[in-house]
């Protein structure tokens, strides 16, 4: 049976990742301190209340708790923009369970007026059956100008008119303007969205996510605005999480914190008590087990895969620091079209993912960055101690893990021994 203790265990470092790096042959076993308060503090590390309420996990999936769309339909009404997310949001919305759902993007679609019958308005004011009967409406407008707040008023009350109980929502324009030959000045275009939301509707920031992440946009065409086919799974991915279509969440993942959950979770899937233990400990020290953990950030800040740089190779970012972390973002896309990014962000997604890697079984985790004599390594450990210490030094493979007898490693292997004991009676 699985102990069910109700103490706090959790233990991350503060400011202090490891950064991944060569890893070298194992050396002889030595001696372990004990790993108490004040040792864990001279090591930067911290002992925190990791229980649900901190866990990154659970906040992946707090827009809508079911993450369903069953019995619901969508609408969403844009531009070029949306016309080239079109495929992608009508396959995600139907996987949910999305009934009679319309996604209708036109190139140069501006707000316009009602006696226009292409632009939004127009659409919005002519006989449209799905405006009617949708249960989320999704406006992507404004790349076109001519937008005011009485365009935007004039647009959510001709929603309103049709159906007063859809949740609305309005994305706002992200822009790279070193693509463009004048700046495109799209400030006060989104400052207005942001102000006029009390007409009743919510604002997608795609703008932000353009912000940190230029390379979403296309430079072909040089406007500015319209995104590569990465950017289009980010525009997509914040999306279905912006209305609460983000049904990944954690799985069948069973525990009361992500420490539990990870330990069960390689448990279940035929790894011993002990070996769960050792991986578990060195999840703790590389990211406190939350999956949207950045290196060198603090645990409450999150940081959503659609958002990393992924041309970045200084960081290591999830539950293990996979670094660079385009070795699990970019990778698990290019082999799985099928996954979003909202997926890659939760928990049980990076364990399996990670278990993919250790056992080379075909999934996205061995396709992408296959780890298998890691994987073989740890299989043939037979304590708690032996498999933090061979996760460590054969799959993290940091920077302080080349020898048994480093800080780090006596760290983890002492956190191994507690997890053990904790979670494996």
């Amino acid at each position: 049976m699985r102990n069910s203790v109700n103490f706090l265990l959790s233990l991350l470092i503060i400011f202090s990742f490891t950064t991944v790096s060569v890893g070298t042959a194992l050396n002889g076993a030595s001696a372990l301190e004990k790993c108490t308060e004040s040792k864990l503090r001279d090591l930067q590390v911290a002992i925190l209340d990791c229980s649900d309420s901190n866990q990154q996990s659970s906040n992946v999936c707090s827009v809508d708790t079911s993450g369903k769309l069953k019995d619901k339909s969508v609408y969403v009404l844009g531009d070029s923009i949306t016309k080239g997310v079109e495929t992608k949001l009508q396959r995600t919305f139907s996987k949910e369970g999305a009934l009679n759902s319309k996604i209708d993007g036109l190139d140069s679609r501006p707000v316009g007026s009602v006696n226009d019958a292409t632009s939004g308005l127009g659409v919005l004011s002519g006989n449209n059956p799905y405006l009617s009967t949708s249960n989320k409406i999704v406006i992507e407008l404004g790349t076109n100008g001519g937008l005011t707040t009485e365009d935007i008023n004039k647009t959510i009350s001709t929603i309103k008119a049709v159906n007063s109980t859809a949740d609305i929502y309005w994305v706002n324009i992200g822009v790279n303007n070193s693509f463009r030959d004048t700046p495109l000045d799209v400030t006060s275009f989104n400052d207005l969205l942001n102000s006029s939301q009390s007409a009743g509707y919510k604002v997608i920031d795609w703008a932000n996510v353009v912000l940190q992440n230029p390379s979403y946009i296309n430079p072909d065409n040089n406007m500015g605005i319209n995104p590569t086919t990465v950017g289009n799974e980010a525009l997509v991915d914040l999306i279905i999480k912006s209305i609460g279509v983000a049904s990944f969440c954690n799985g069948n993942l069973v525990g009361s914190d992500n420490q539990q959950r990870a330990f069960n979770f390689f448990v279940d899937n035929g790894y011993t008590p002990q070996q769960a233990a050792g991986i578990v400990a060195n999840m703790i020290i590389e990211s406190g087990v939350l999956p949207m953990r950045k290196q060198s950030t603090p645990a409450n800040e999150n940081y959503p895969s659609a958002t990393l740089n992924l041309n970045d190779t200084s960081y290591g970012w999830g539950i293990v620091q996979w670094t660079p972390a385009k070795k699990i973002v970019q990778g698990s896309i290019n082999n799985d079209p099928g996954v979003s990014y909202s997926q890659i962000d939760t928990l049980a997604f990076q364990l399996s993912f990670l278990k993919s890697q250790l056992g080379n079984d075909g999934g996205v985790g061995a396709l992408a960055a296959s780890e298998i004599d890691a994987g073989n390594n740890l299989r043939q450990t037979t304590t708690a101690e032996e498999a933090a210490s061979v996760f460590a030094m054969r799959y993290e493979r940091c920077a302080d893990c080349k020898i048994e007898s480093s800080e780090t490693v006596k760290t983890r292997i002492s956190i191994a021994t507690q997890v053990l004991i904790k979670y494996g009676s």
